[in-house]
This record gives structure tokens, sequence and C-alpha cells, in this order.
């Protein structure tokens, strides 16, 4: 073993050697031009590069894909900016096709294994080490500053042995991860049918049932009965001219802002919570919500996402909606929104639009079965106590996921930086 003078790594094998990638990579700099109507799109995401169609591309999408840059098999797309928060760093091409110029690419010489490469990168995002080197406020670094950057390695078929040995077991994790999203995702499907069937069709399995007048529903306990939301609640969403906090508003702790992000399987999440000071909840207009009632996403991607709020005071995006309960219990509320009960009508009413809303109107305008009070709160017992154990064997199977993608990232690590060798 030999010093590599690089921080990170360390110690590395005696018959590697670590050179500037200048010496390892060529610059792609070819443009597609009117070729582009002909050639395959490319995105680069968290799971490498992708073939994609125009209409999946995300955010905004060019007037002509004429300046769109030329991507061949086994070249490297780099996203050398926003190295601080960037999704996505880097990715190896299993295509020819085109990317956004805002990428660079960049073909490997043929010393080089372009599989290896590609996890050596990957090696590289973890912790984000090129932030170090870039040098302003976007965190982003050139091509040319890239150039001068070291790189590790290997002789030839040791790059290859390592491709082909991490290939095989990352599979192996992947294939793991894949089983325990199955599990989880049945979990989720378990809960949401332990939940419609409680709202319903109550928990007494002897109840005489009569026809709930909602096809979908089928019969319901005799007593109960189907009323509108905007019966049994009222319905609070800001005006978007309204002022929400910006950036500067936000504070390390005080009154709570929530953004669909925070409605988390129908509760309230603090992980990555923002807060606004006593004063500035004071002085701004927007939603205010107290305690037992409920938070609605009314748009975008994450519309229906719903929570019950356990804490006494906060303010909300401008996407979201409170539903304060009048003549029905809020946990019981929640529960109803969680269910297909909520979902079959929603889904009727946005219709697979592309930018989904809804309206308070809308809301007020969904069925719900209304049992006694009594029996709301015996229900939302029921279903805190089920549903504190369905996501006690979820947040279990999480753990099992996020241990496997450390030990994989611990894997490609200690290979592509010779701390282990690969048995001939």
């Amino acid at each position: 073993m030999k010093n590599s003078n690089i921080q990170w790594i360390g110690e590395i094998p005696d018959d590697w050697e670590v050179l500037k990638n200048k010496y390892n990579f060529e610059l792609s700099k070819e443009i597609v031009g009117a070729k582009s109507a002909s050639t395959q799109l490319l995105s680069l995401t968290k799971n490498g590069i992708k073939a994609i169609t125009e209409d999946q591309q995300n955010g905004k999408v060019p007037a002509s894909f004429n300046t769109y840059q030329v991507v061949k098999k086994d070249d490297i797309v780099m996203c050398l900016f926003d190295l601080d928060v960037s999704a996505v760093f880097s990715g190896i091409s299993n295509y020819d096709g085109m990317i956004s110029p805002a990428y660079k690419c960049f073909k490997c010489k043929p010393h080089l294994n372009p599989k290896y490469v590609d996890y050596y990168f990957r090696s590289v995002f973890v912790d984000r080490k090129y932030k170090r080197y870039s040098k302003n406020v976007r965190y982003s670094i050139s091509a040319e500053e890239f150039m001068t950057l070291p790189i590790l390695v290997p002789p030839l078929a040791t790059q290859t042995s390592i491709a082909t040995y991490l290939d095989a077991k990352c599979s192996e994790i992947h294939g793991l991860i894949a089983d325990i999203n199955k599990q989880i995702e049945t979990l989720n499907e378990l809960k949401k049918s332990t939940i419609t069937e409680a709202v319903t069709k109550g928990l007494n399995k002897n109840a005489k049932l009569k026809d709930g007048g909602i096809q979908w529903i089928g019969m319901i306990p005799e007593g109960w009965s189907k009323i509108k939301l905007k019966q049994c609640c009222s319905f609070h969403n800001g005006d978007r001219s309204e002022k929400y906090p910006s950036s500067s508003d936000f504070a390390d702790d005080g009154v709570p802002f929530l953004s669909a992000n925070n409605l988390v399987s129908g509760k309230i999440s603090y992980e990555d919570m923002r807060y606004i000071t006593e004063d500035k909840y004071r002085q701004l207009g927007g939603v205010k919500f107290q305690i037992g009632d409920n938070i609605y996403c009314l748009r975008g991607a994450t519309i229906g996402k719903t929570a019950y709020c356990d804490i006494n005071k906060g303010t909300v995006a401008s996407s979201l909606m409170v539903i304060r309960p009048k003549t029905i219990d809020g946990k019981y509320l929640n529960y109803s929104i969680l269910s297909d009960v909520e979902f079959n009508q929603r889904i009727v009413l946005i219709n697979g639009a592309a930018a989904p809303n809804l309206s308070a109107e809308d809301v007020g305008n969904f069925y719900c079965l209304l049992p006694s009070l009594t029996e709301q709160q015996s229900i939302s017992a029921y279903l805190d106590t089920k549903c504190t154990e369905f996501d006690s064997i979820i947040s279990d199977k999480q753990k099992q996921i996020s241990t496997l993608e450390a030990y994989k990232k611990s894997l490609i690590y200690e290979y592509v930086t010779g701390k282990k060798e690969v048995e001939s």
C-alpha cells in the first residue's frame, strides 16, 4: 500500500495510480442540432441515465432540443453545479442519445473501464466530496477545473474485475431492496383497507346493514348517515395573493409552517419542519390551524395528502387547506380522508390531469359516512392502535432498506479505493 495523497481515500494498492482527470477523460462537445428529432432523449436521474420521452421531462421543457449535446454509450455524464444540494451527480450512459447542455459529458480513454469509473464517481458523491473544490456561490466547478482533479486508476484488469464484482453485488442488494419495497407496498395497502373497512362498516361485525347510497361503498351500518363534508366541517384556504413566508422569514424555532412534505401517513412530520417567529406569525396572512384540524393538500403531485393536527397553532403553505371539524370527530375525519372513501371521489374529479387541482368547494362536496360521535371515537381509537402496528412494521422495513443502502455505499467505497480486493 502507498499514500494516495487524497484525504478521503488514504492508502491505495502500490500498483494503482493517481492521475489528473485530464489524462483519463476527453470532454465531449458535440451538439445534436437538426438530428434532435431522431435522437433518443436521455435524463440524468438518481438511478442513472434513463431513456425518456419528451412528455416525461421534469421542469421546463425547451422549445427545441437542437442545443442538446450528443451522448454515446459508455460516456460519463456529470452534474458539476449545485454540488451542495443537487440530487444527481453522475451516471454512465447505456444508450446513444442526447442530454441537456447543463451537464458535462466525458469519454473515457482506453486505459479506463467506464463501469469502474461510474462506481468511483458514485463514491465521490457520498458526502458530496467535490463540494470542497467549488469556489463560488452556486457550488459549481467548470470542466477545466474538473480536469485538474485526481482520480484513482488501477490496472485495467483490476478495474474490470471490480466493476464485474460490484455489478453482481449491487444487483443482489437491489433485489433485496425491491422485495422489501413490495412488502412495504403490501403493508400500506393492508393498512388502507383496514381504515376503509372501519370507516365504512364500523367495528360491530353483527350490525344491521342498509344500502349506503354509493355504489362502490355498498352496505353501511343501519344507524349511520351519508353526508357531505361541508355539512360537518368548515374550510379555510388562503388566497395566493396573500403574503406567505419567504426564505428570509424562517427561523430555527418558533411557530410551525407546514408544507406538503410535512404531511406523512396522516400525521404531521417534524422532519425538515420550517418555523416562523411569533411576530411574523401575527403579521402574515394565510391560513392558521389549531389542534383537531385536518390539513389537506389541494394541488400538485401531493394532492390529497392529509394530516391530523396535534399541535396548538401554526400556518400552512398556499397549496394546503385547513379543514376544521364542527360536528365530526377530528381524528375520525382524518381516517375518512385517508380511506378509499376520499380517494375514489378525488380520482374522479382530477381525472388524470397533468396538473391536478381541487377547490375547497370540491372537497366540501365529498361524501363521508357518519356514525354517532361515540362510535366515531371508538373507531378512531381502534385505528390509532392498528395503524401504529402497521407503521412500526413499515418503519422496521425502511430501516432494513437504509442498512442495505449504507452497506452498498460502503462496499463500493472499499473496492474502488483498493481497501478490499476482488478474489480471483
